[in-house]
């Protein structure tokens, strides 16, 4: 179940980036653009943060999935 919240999380990073993108020529969406920007990167620090392996090369994601079943 982590594995599929982690990958939901990427996909919508990834459509943050797209619709910013998207939004580049128009400068009444510019903060919503840097906004979507902010937004997206902010959930792929989420993403690192859980797959990144500790000292002992567990992750937060092994743990979680250890303690689902």
């Amino acid at each position: 179940m982590t594995n599929i919240i982690l990958t939901i999380m990427m996909f919508a990073a990834f459509i943050l980036f797209w619709a910013a993108w998207r939004m580049r020529g128009d400068k009444e969406l510019r903060q919503k653009m840097f906004l979507m920007i902010v937004a997206g990167l902010v959930i792929i620090a989420n993403v690192v943060i859980w797959t990144l392996p500790t000292k002992s090369g567990k992750t937060l994601a092994d743990d979680e999935i250890e303690l689902a079943g």
